[in-house]
């Protein structure tokens, strides 16, 4: 239903299980679905694609919010806060001095 609203080229299914990525694969291409289906268990040595569309790289902004949360030394979540006013919303680490709009 997700390949027929916002096609094909914009869905991938990832799956740890070989032979159930297999099976998907079949069942899609026999349907006529044309879903990219893709094994792998994330581990280093595994190559992955990521296909992006739409107005914003959702991928892209991950990347760099990981990249940003390795270089703040991996806080947990307790270091994490909120604040919201009848302004605005806004998250912080560590102190309210340190924030950016939600």
């Amino acid at each position: 239903m997700l390949a027929h609203r916002v096609g094909a080229e914009s869905v991938v299914t990832v799956e740890v299980d070989g032979a159930v990525a297999e099976r998907a694969r079949s069942a899609l291409e026999r349907f006529g679905a044309g879903v990219r289906v893709i094994h792998g268990d994330g581990h280093d040595d595994d190559e992955a694609r990521v296909w992006q569309s739409g107005p914003r790289r959702l991928w892209s902004e991950a990347e760099a919010a990981h990249r940003w949360w390795e270089n703040e030394g991996r806080p947990g979540h307790d270091r994490f806060g909120l604040t919201v006013t009848a302004e605005g919303q806004a998250a912080w680490l560590d102190t309210p001095n340190r924030s950016w709009p939600v």
